[in-house]
């Protein structure tokens, strides 16, 4: 009994994430790659290997790098500058398609 309803309320949370048009959740092991700890990473569109970021550090993207996923597995705030720039703190991770053009550790991301 204890496990269908498990079972039922998982199934919700996906249907609700996928209405909304991504998901969050823990990083670690983010939306089908495991990121290392310490590490920002993008998960190209393309199928490219995944791009990892040391924490602490920024990195620009020219041409822009088009991803499917952002894990952050460090301890700092990132900003992902994009066509719709956005934050993604510590131990998170979003699966949603970005154009990234850069990314940066701050608290404050400007549009």
């Amino acid at each position: 009994m204890g496990f269908r309803k498990t079972a039922a309320t998982m199934a919700a949370v996906a249907v609700a994430a996928l209405a909304t048009g991504g998901t969050a959740a823990a990083a670690g092991s983010g939306p089908g790659v495991a990121c290392p700890a310490g590490y920002l990473c993008l998960v190209p569109s393309s199928g490219a290997p995944v791009e990892t970021v040391p924490s602490g550090e920024s990195r620009a993207y020219s041409p822009p790098l088009v991803v499917r996923a952002l894990v952050n597995n460090t301890t700092l705030n990132y900003c992902i500058f994009s066509e719709a720039s956005f934050g993604l703190p510590p131990q998170t991770s979003v699966t949603r398609t970005a154009t990234v053009r850069a990314v940066e550790p701050g608290t404050v991301c400007p549009l």
